[in-house]
């Protein structure tokens, strides 16, 4: 067994560690802002502008921030943009020990550190490439995205319903902790930017040539995207498959509690349970791309998961709801970790960041749309957005299977060709 297969760099496990800690901060925060804001305001319009408020940065921000993280020394992006979510947390928790918060100043601190997330989130994937070799990329996906289901899921949400109960400010001021040890963590990692000589040489000009030079890097990931087939044919699927998900998830909540019964107080134990399908997921996603081809493994995921959203319409009770979405989870969290491994080859490390953000911008900014166009489907029935976008779901999956084989498994065997 080769060194690249049996031990994964310091470097990027300093970054995991940074990236544990940060999504403990997250899960505190996840959960308290819904509820604190109900303190605010009873404006369902107000409250439904926290989650538009966490989406709307990648829409303004992704591409540009992504073509910043192709110019700059990525440590030093994600250490400023760290401390400064780390900053605005703790506004927020001043701002509510002083008795000054207002649902506005919250809305608006809610969209920094959002912006921040779009920063740290595309700086964080460009990196990887850089620190993992291609035949690592599975591995360390799957370990980046248990982290964030176990610490967030598991520890973060309950351990912030405990904290609220403690005091409304406590896991604000918790979360700014976490955001400052996960800093701490990052500013000690030992990592080189490959493309920072090559950047300061070319920066070395008038600002005038930089800010020019800047806007034709930007354009230029932009027209990469869509003109590099296999990519956009990718990013297409994954954009209409994102925008369905959205659709049919927007009202699940509303769903489980008047259509199936659920007893609010349990809200939280059926998304504990159902984290455990994310956690199998990043446990099994590398040996089943081993034993059965990333291609295979990809399709297989995008079809059931598409299936099992059309069957949680037609689920009876809460306790197969609970069983068919754990499923759901599992496979989702699969097709992820290969997802972003497929693009983590596809994509030219030195173009990493715009092109990520670029595909951000289009996947991620269309599921605002995609959630309000459930919330109208559901108006006609709450099991509808299941059914009707499960079902559209698959028939997208269904057409895209030989692409979705094809283009994965080739990125396989540029893995091959480079480790030979």
């Amino acid at each position: 067994m080769s060194e690249s297969t049996s031990k994964l760099p310091s470097a990027f496990n300093r970054l995991w560690r940074s990236s544990i800690v940060s999504n403990l901060a997250d899960g505190l925060l996840r959960t308290v802002v819904p509820i604190y804001a109900i303190s605010l305001t009873e404006s369902p319009i107000l409250i439904s502008l926290i989650s538009a408020m966490t989406l709307l940065p990648w829409l303004f921000f992704a591409v540009i921030i992504g073509t910043l993280a192709d110019r700059i020394d990525r440590k030093k992006l994600l250490i400023y943009s760290n401390l400064l979510r780390t900053s605005v947390v703790a506004a927020m928790a001043v701002a509510i020990s002083a008795g000054v918060m207002t649902i506005y100043l919250l809305l608006a601190l809610i969209f920094i550190a959002g912006a921040c997330e779009v920063s740290i989130d595309t700086t964080a994937q460009s990196m990887i490439p850089e620190l993992l070799e291609k035949d690592q990329l599975e591995r360390g996906n799957s370990r980046l995205y248990i982290a964030e289901t176990v610490i967030s899921q598991f520890i973060g949400s309950p351990l912030s319903g405990f904290l609220y109960a403690i005091a409304v400010v406590a896991p604000f001021y918790s979360a700014s902790a976490g955001y400052l040890v996960a800093l701490a963590l990052l500013v000690l990692m030992p990592y080189q930017s490959l493309n920072r000589t090559v950047r300061e040489a070319k920066d070395s000009s008038s600002p005038e040539d930089a800010r020019a030079r800047f806007i034709d890097e930007l354009k230029f990931g932009i027209r990469y995207l869509f003109t590099h087939q296999r990519l956009r044919q990718l990013v297409i699927i994954t954009t209409i498959l994102g925008f369905l998900f959205s659709a049919s998830s927007a009202t699940a909540a509303l769903f489980m509690v008047k259509e199936l019964g659920l007893d609010p107080r349990y809200f939280g134990v059926v998304l504990a349970i159902q984290g455990v399908g994310g956690v199998a997921g990043g446990l099994l996603a590398n040996r089943l791309s081993t034993r059965f081809t990333r291609g295979k493994t990809l399709a297989a995921t995008m079809i059931l998961a598409t299936a099992l959203i059309a069957l949680t319409g037609l689920v009876p009770n809460i306790y197969l709801f609970t069983v068919v979405a754990t499923v759901a989870g599992m496979a989702s969290t699969i097709w992820n970790i290969l997802l972003m491994s497929t693009y983590q080859v596809l994509i030219p490390n030195h173009l990493y960041g715009r092109i990520h953000g670029a595909r951000r911008t289009i996947v991620w900014g269309l599921m605002p749309i995609g959630a309000f166009l459930g919330g109208v489907i559901a108006t006609g029935g709450l099991r509808l957005p299941f059914i009707i976008c499960g079902i559209l779901g698959f028939i997208v999956a269904i057409r895209a299977l030989p692409f979705v084989i094809s283009v994965a498994n080739s990125t396989i065997s540029e893995e091959e060709s480079e480790t030979a």
